[in-house]
């Protein structure tokens, strides 16, 4: 195992992601104690050693060609220097006491990742990078911890994953009807034509009720009355509605209000008034002076 020393203002505390690279490569994080720089004067020194003998004045260059002239830097004269403490060559003492404590790689490198904190708001999501995700809604509230890759968005309660989303999208949120309140799933579809397909389903004379409230005001966005609308239908057998849709129809009903009373009413079950087209009968001829033939 490789012993890394790092030196965070907790302890006790070590960064998700960096926690994760260990595992992944197999190495040891070895904290050292805070505000006492000197325990790691060492590893600071070869940041400071390569930044000042290398990097300076390369700033504008591009990066494959720096990342050749580091390889050969490295080769030709950080590594066979005569060190300043140990008096030795770098690549002679790496050969003898390192090297063969060195294990294979992972056969895939590590996919960098990012941790970040996060508090469920009401709409049952939580934000990532200027995107919406998700949650199930009993963590409405609570912070929860979002881990995200290249490619996917997990978070985490309580160290359970919970929900898992792809990080790009066509929309700006990613939301599953699982994770919403059995009341609040339907009303993510608010087009038009979602809720006469819905309607269509139920029978032609749900369609046509669902259609008159959507034309009825060329300026209200209907969808609302409508979903309420269908949400009372739910729980009336498939006679009454249609009786109910008869009822509307005739006297021109679009409110889902004067719908609601309606049923709590009964008054579908009363009958509709007949309406009969009165019959006037052929018409006398009419009297002329004249007759219509000119003279």
């Amino acid at each position: 195992m490789i012993r890394v020393a790092f030196s965070p203002s907790d302890p006790t505390a070590l960064q998700r992601s960096y926690r994760e690279m260990a595992q992944h490569y197999g190495f040891t994080v070895d904290p050292t104690p805070p505000r006492d720089p000197q325990k790691k004067g060492k590893v600071e020194a070869r940041i400071k050693y390569v930044k000042r003998a290398f990097f300076r004045g390369r700033e504008g260059q591009r990066i494959d060609e720096v990342d050749a002239a580091f390889q050969r830097w490295l080769r030709d004269v950080a590594n066979v220097r005569i060190h300043g403490t140990t008096r030795e060559r770098p690549e002679e003492a790496f050969a003898r006491d390192e090297q063969h404590l060195l294990g294979p790689l992972p056969a895939r490198p590590f996919e960098l990742l990012e941790w970040r904190q996060a508090k469920v708001h009401r709409d049952a999501h939580v934000a990532f990078d200027k995107r919406l995700y998700s949650v199930p809604w009993q963590l409405v509230g609570r912070e929860v911890w979002v881990r995200a890759t290249t490619a996917t968005v997990m978070v985490f309660a309580d160290e359970s994953r919970v929900a898992t989303h792809a990080r790009r999208g066509a929309g700006p949120r990613s939301t599953f009807d699982a994770h919403l309140p059995a009341g609040r799933r339907a009303y993510r579809y608010r087009d038009r034509r979602h809720r006469e397909r819905e309607a269509e389903a139920m029978g032609p004379h749900v369609l046509a009720l669902v259609q008159s409230i959507l034309d009825a005001d060329d300026v209200l966005y209907a969808v609302r009355p409508v979903q309420a609308v269908m949400q009372l239908f739910s729980t009336l057998p498939a006679e009454r509605i249609e009786r109910v849709c008869a009822r509307a129809s005739f006297y021109g009903m679009t409110s889902y209000g004067a719908i609601k009373r309606m049923v709590r009413d009964g008054l579908d079950f009363e009958p509709l008034p007949t309406v009969s087209t009165p019959s006037y009968g052929p018409l006398a001829s009419p009297r002329l002076p004249r007759t219509a033939v000119s003279a």
